[in-house]
């Protein structure tokens, strides 16, 4: 099994799978409901997230492509109902990544042992589009 937690590696058949899901419900429900904006926007919000990604992979390392394929397909599943949700996700899953960088840091510390270099993103994604999902509130 596969795991971003074990491995610090997402799988692209995975994701590639997930985005083309949510893409068919999404335009389903677009053309169903005649609200062609809501896929505009959901596209829009991906390709922007995917952009912030992979700039973000290219300028520091820090960030890996998987990551970087996970939050376009955040913005694709949350950016139907507004343009802010999916940038909030992100920013969500960077506020707990961080704490737990701290905690982190601080138990090596206690323990006088080297800070783990890096952790894995993608359940912070998760984490924090699924609170964004939760706390949104729609427009």
């Amino acid at each position: 099994m596969h795991s971003d937690l074990t491995e610090q590696r997402l799988r692209n058949r995975d994701l590639t799978v997930t985005y083309a899901g949510a893409l068919c419900v999404i335009a389903a429900a677009a053309v169903t409901h005649a609200t062609p904006a809501a896929l505009v926007r959901a596209v829009a919000a991906s390709l922007a997230l995917l952009t912030a990604g992979a700039a973000l992979t290219i300028a520091t390392g820090q960030f890996g492509g998987g990551d970087t394929k996970l939050v376009a397909v955040i913005g694709l599943a949350l950016g139907p109902d507004t343009w802010t949700t999916p940038g909030i996700a992100v920013l969500y899953a960077f506020v707990l990544a961080a704490g737990t960088v701290a905690v982190r840091a601080g138990a090596a510390k206690a323990r006088r042992t080297p800070r783990p270099a890096t952790i894995p993103m993608g359940p912070f994604l998760l984490a924090g589009a699924l609170t964004a999902a939760l706390t949104a509130r729609p427009a």
